[in-house]
């Protein structure tokens, strides 16, 4: 668990220390990487809703909303890495699979432009934009993957 803990954390000392005492981070954290690999093999229409899902919980939960864009970006950061040939560095077993067969349809550039919009809407958010435009915006720019659906 600790193993986990420390590479999910990403080298921020804090968060790893609370997902040590509540796992249900490291869950959360699961269910946020989990929704946009579903995202990214997604209608226009699911996107829409998953957003507008999304800029509700902006309102009552800002900083779980920004957690995971955190999350997304080192996620598309990992696809990136897998789109390139190179193992991913976080994610093992059935996660960098997943990875791996989306990185057979991914470009680098795409994966990478996708991270640099998530971080950038992450950015928007926290200067107050209109929540709901901003991940409108940020869930239809995503690249879309067929994942073999």
């Amino acid at each position: 668990t600790a193993a986990l803990i420390g590479e999910l954390a990403d080298g921020r000392i804090g968060w790893a220390i609370r997902a040590g005492k509540d796992p249900a981070l490291i869950e959360t954290r699961e269910r946020a990487v989990q929704q946009l690999l579903e995202l990214l093999a997604a209608s226009r229409l699911t996107r829409l809703l998953f957003s507008q899902e999304l800029a509700g919980r902006w309102s009552s939960d800002r900083a779980g909303v920004i957690a995971e864009l955190d999350w997304w970006t080192s996620t598309l950061r990992d696809l990136a890495v897998c789109s390139v040939g190179t193992a991913g560095r976080r994610d093992q077993s059935a996660r960098l699979a997943q990875l791996r067969d989306l990185a057979g349809s991914a470009t680098p550039s795409s994966v990478i432009e996708a991270a640099r919009s998530t971080q950038r809407t992450a950015r928007l958010l926290e200067q107050n934009v209109n929540p709901r435009l901003a991940l409108d915006t940020l869930v239809l720019d995503l690249p879309v993957f067929s994942n073999g659906r």
